[in-house]
Formats: C-alpha cells, structure tokens, sequence
C-alpha cells in the first residue's frame, strides 16, 4: 500500500513542479514523457568542478553468439560485442565521466542497469547502478545517463548489469583509472633500478587488462528455471572465458580421478548431483552436466614489451560462481594492487581471485619466448580451466616455441600450449610442494600507502552483525535477524527506489540504518550454526570502501573488535587491507568463520551489501544499507529525479489504460 502512496505522490509533486515554476526550465510534462525519450529533453549536469569529461555510450542488444566454440545461444552484447570483447574503459583519475546506457534489447526483451563496481561515487550517489535501491530499472528502449567523477580513485575496476544475474551473459566490462603520475607507489620496492622503476610506472598506465568470467550453455533466465527443476543451482560451467572469448577443454576420466579423488566426476569435470539423496528422481540435463565436447577456439595472447624488462598485468573476476587459480608460467608474481588501491608488494608463484576482485601483478621478463597464463577453478565442485599465452621478445614470424601435442599424450581434449614450467595443474592445484600460492589476499595484501583507520584502536560508533546461511540451494540469507531474504525478482522493481524515500524503508526487512559520519563495525559470520557448512562467499559493498580488521575461523561471540581482541582476537590496526570486496572465509561442519571490516559513512545515500556469487545474490544473500542525515534522503540531481518520477509516471500510466 505504501508504495502506491508513493507512485500517487510522485504524480503530484510532478505535476506540482510544473505549475510552480513558472518561466523557469521545466521538466517534461507527463505526457511528454511518455511520448518522448526524456534523454532528448535533458542531460545530467556535471558537478562544477571543472576538467576534462569523456562521454562513452554503451548500446545493449541481443545477440546471438558462441563464445567458446560451442553450440550457440543469445548472449548481451556492448556495442556490438558480449563483454565489449573484454576490451576495457580508460579514464584519468580525478576525470568526469558520462555513460550513456541504451536499452536495445528486442529478442530477450530485458531490462537493466550499470554498476560502477569499486567506485565510492562521491557526490554522486544516484549513479551506483542498483534497480530498486538507486534507480528504477532502464526497460528495453529506455536510456539512462550516468555521470560521476573518479574522485581520487585508480586503479582497475569494472562496470557490469546489476539487473538479476544477466551480467554472466555478456553485460560487464572492465574499467581501468589511470593513476595519476604523481600517484605515490610500491614500484620502487619491486624493480631492481631506476629504469624498472621507471618502466612499472609506464606499464601501469596502459596494462594488460584479464577480465575472467565462467560461461554456460544457459543464459541467466533459463538457469533460473531449471534451478527450480533439479532444486540446484547449475554448478556445471562449459568453459572459462578471458576477455570474453573461450574454449571447452575435456581432461580424460584419468586425471579428473587423479584430481578429484573421486569416480563420481562427470565428463565436465562437475560432481553428478544425480547420485545425491532425494535426486534419484530428477532428471539432470546430459549436455549440461555429463557431456564434454571440445572445441578448438583460438587462445587469447598477451604481448610484453621485451626491452622494457617488465610486464604487468591486471585481472579482474567477472565469474558468476566460480573462485580461480591463476598463475603465468616460470614467471614470479609481484602483486601490488588489489581492489584498485596499491599494495605492499607480495611475491608468489600464483594466486587465488574471488568474484569481483581485482588484483595487479608485475613480473619480469626474461627469456624471450611464450609462456602459458593458466586459469582454473579453485576449490569449488567443478575441475574446469582455461589458458592464455604470454609472449615477448619474438618476431612476428618466430616459429621457435616448442608446442605440447595432446594428442600423442592421450589427451585430445585439451589444447596444445607451449612447453614451458606449470605452477598449477588443471585443477588450480600447486604442482610441487615448492609453489607458493597466495590464497588469502583479503589479509596479505595491505595498504602501501595507508590510508587513517577511523577511530583507531576503538569501539566504533555503530556494530553490524550479519550471518551467510540458506536453507537450501534456492534460498540464500544474509541476515541481521536470521530470517531475511533480500530477493531481486521483488525489489528491483520496487518505487520509487530507496534512495528517493529513505526514511519510509529504514523499518523493512533486509534494511540496516545508521547516521551518516558514523563509524561502522561490519561482522559478518559464515554457517549459521554447527553442521551449516557454508562456501567462501565473495562479499562486496557498495560505496565506500573499508578496512579489514579481522578474519579467521569460528564463532565471533564478542560485542564488538575491541572485546574481540581482549581475548586474543589478532586485529590489525597498521596496515589492514582496503577492499571493496572480500573473500569470506569457508565454515565446517564444526565451526563457523568470520570477518570484520570498518568504513567511515561520508555522505547520506542507499547503498547495497551483498554475496557476488550471483544466484545466492538473487536468491537473497543481500542487505541494503541506509546513511541518513535527520532521516531524509539526499538531494538529486534534476535529470534523475524526473527520470525516476517519469518511470513512476509511466508504470501508472500503464496501470489506468
């Protein structure tokens, strides 16, 4: 009922300004707004302080695709590509920004939004890119202008749908902020002279970009019907994608024992559900779980300049389930920025990437040759790779690289790669002892420059405590309470969205409030009680970034940090790793785990917490979070007020004919 209160009083107010405003601009009438694009009538206006703005448009249609050789199906493209074929954004840091979004979906008839993932938006609120929380969904035909600066950020990030699950099927982009080059950075700690230094800097205005994405046989809509089928989510990917493009690699019933430890493994590489109790009676799709057809797709190559001594690297997790392995073979990795901040360098052979994380690495070039990148899923309940060949120091028609042939190895489905040194098998599994793999980047990779802990050492102002839990393969909770279920089906749609009228949602469920300026504890604990094994869950928080206090395994039992490390809790104070996204430890049968994090609320805004795997995050393993001053919302901009009550206008349009 209070919804439609809403829709009435946003008809009124509309039609109020109208009147009130006299010989001033005005914005358009309601039936102008349905008979013309409002993008024709009016643009957002820029936040005054000057600089150069760049104006990028990102069309959105169907298309009907392979990406990885397979059999085809509709995947979204961006202009004209899925992924924008993994071809990233460039912006200057301190640069203003506007991306106009156009709705051309026809065939699938989808609605959608654009998310800046890791961009606190500054002044800027009403550009996060969350249907129901922020904006009103952008309907097929529709435009919506974003416009916001990147104020003091660099680095990589990436900008993807936040409408349902549908950025798996090709509406995500990489988005890489050119630090400034006065930008203080750990480059000096990682080469060995000047002219290293000197070339890390270069490199890093212009890196590689590896955006890594999981791909299926099924778009977002049609998995979400055959979930309701086998009660399960589709846990079987076809293949891994780099920068948009893939291949189906088959490893032989050998080495999948050999890794799994198990003969229930389908040909895919995926545990058979079929074999689980009480599935004896559903029928699992053979093309989807069991058959492993190769294809013979081309593999992405990255070119290094040789004489520089240096390469570097970005990558970016775009997955929609899946956790990697990552590792370039006979190649050490130094990381030195996560989450689009610099990192106190790190040195290791490979590295693990949850879903929405960013990681860079600098490694040194040495012998010219080619070298394989390898790509796995890690620790999840599918053996599945990919691979990527680095090359440097050759000519153009260099024959020289000495090639593997799986076919006189007995193993014809995976590709022929260069002949050099793995750290990971196919199973994203060390292949010696010796290899030192990073897996836990939440805690290792600490601020190089850190940025003040608020309230340092103390009890915060406000205490969040959450819990990850489901009570089955459909029904996923991030809860204050225990029982909340934030689904997207129902509140993408809802108006107007929750930034327009904060103060009438602070009491609905799924809703935390707190007084913008606080200091907010986040604690969140993983498997709600004994026996309630939950995975790693990819947490990521929209605006402002925070500081990661604690993590570790079992129940955090304490009032808050400081109670906490009173009795032996290891907090960091120093230097804690600054994220946007982080890796909730996995729980046991046994015991949970946990994480604490700290942020400063600097402006009023509605904002989103939420698992980025993307069926628990459409499943409900999500929480909205609102920064009030006095209760109210905060001031919009003209453009996107008029653009939410236009939609509102519209839907009651829609209603009355």
């Amino acid at each position: 009922m209070k919804h439609s209160l809403r829709i009435l009083s946003a008809v009124l107010s509309l039609l109020a300004l109208g009147v009130a405003q006299g010989g001033e601009p005005q914005p358009p009438s309601w039936q102008q707004s349905l008979e013309t694009p409002i993008h024709s009538h009016m643009r957002p206006e820029g936040d005054g302080k000057g600089g150069n703005t760049r104006y990028i448009t990102l069309n959105i249609t169907d298309e009907l695709a392979s990406l990885d050789g397979d059999k085809e199906r509709y995947v979204y493209a961006i202009n004209g590509r899925a992924f924008n074929g993994g071809e990233a954004i460039f912006l200057e840091e301190d640069e203003e920004v506007e991306i106009e979004v156009n709705n051309l979906s026809d065939t699938l008839n989808t609605s959608t939004t654009l998310h800046a993932h890791g961009i606190e938006q500054i002044g800027s609120v009403y550009n996060d890119g969350v249907p129901g929380v922020s904006q009103n969904v952008i309907k097929p035909g529709d435009t919506f202008i974003y416009r916001w600066r990147a104020q003091s950020q660099y680095g990589l990030y990436w900008l993807h749908s936040h409408f349902s699950g549908v950025y798996q099927d090709g509406q995500a982009v990489p988005l890489y902020i050119r630090p400034k080059i006065d930008r203080t950075n750990p480059f000096s700690v990682i080469a060995e002279d000047a002219d290293g230094e000197e070339a890390l800097k270069r490199h890093d205005q212009n890196p590689a970009i590896v955006m890594l994405t999981d791909y299926t046989q099924l778009n977002t809509w049609e998995q979400l019907d055959k979930a309701e089928e086998w009660q399960s989510e589709l846990l079987c990917a076809n293949s891994i994608l780099i920068n948009g493009r893939g291949r189906v690699n088959c490893a032989t019933s050998e080495n999948l024992l050999e890794w799994t430890d198990s003969n229930t493994t389908t040909a895919k590489g995926c545990i058979d559900r079929s074999l689980r109790p009480g599935n004896e009676n559903i029928t699992f799709d053979e093309e989807l779980w069991y058959t492993c057809t190769p294809t013979d797709s081309p593999l992405h190559t990255f070119e290094f300049d040789y004489e520089s001594g240096w390469g570097i690297a970005h990558f970016v997790s775009a997955s929609s389930h899946w956790n990697y392995a990552v590792s370039i073979d006979e190649h050490e990795l130094n990381f030195f920025a996560a989450d689009g901040t610099y990192v106190k360098p790190v040195q290791a052979d490979a590295f693990t990437i949850g879903i929405g994380e960013r990681i860079g690495v600098a490694f040194k070039l040495h012998t010219p040759g080619e070298y394989v990148m390898r790509i796995s899923a890690y620790n999840e309940p599918q053996v599945i790779g990919n691979f990527a060949v680095i090359r440097y120091g050759l000519g153009d028609d260099d024959d020289s690289v000495e090639y593997s042939d799986p076919s006189s190895e007995g193993d014809d489905g995976m590709p022929s790669l260069p002949l050099s040194e793995a750290y990971i098998n196919y199973a994203g599994q060390p292949t010696s002892p010796s290899v030192r793999v990073l897996n836990d980047s939440v805690t290792a990779l600490k601020q190089y420059a850190p940025s003040p802990i608020p309230l340092r050492g103390e009890t915060p102002d406000v205490t969040l405590r959450y819990t990850l839990s489901n009570s089955n393969f459909l029904k996923w909770s991030l809860s204050e309470w225990g029982e909340e279920e934030y689904y997207a089906s129902s509140n993408e749609y809802q108006e107007p969205p929750v930034l327009y009228d904060m103060e009438s949602y602070m009491d609905d469920m799924s809703v935390s409030s707190y007084s913008n300026g606080s200091i907010v504890d986040v604690i969140i604990t993983n498997g709600a009680e004994y026996g309630d094994r939950q995975p790693a869950h990819p947490i990521h928080k929209h605006f402002e970034h925070f500081h990661v206090l604690a993590a570790g395994q079992g129940n955090f039992t304490y009032r808050d940090i400081v109670e906490a490390e009173d009795n032996g809790v290891d907090v960091n104070w120093l230097d804690p790793p600054y994220r946007d996204t982080v890796m909730i430890p996995e729980s046991t049968t046994e015991e949970a785990s946990y994480l604490v994090f700290r942020f400063e609320s600097v402006q009023p805004t509605a904002s989103l917490l939420h698992c980025h795997i993307i069926m628990h995050n459409v499943a409900g393993m999500a929480y909205v979070l609102i920064a009030t001053d006095e209760g109210g919302s905060p001031d919009l901009p003209e453009y996107y007020s008029v653009k939410a009550l236009n939609d509102e206008l519209d839907n009651v349009n829609s209603a009355l004919s």
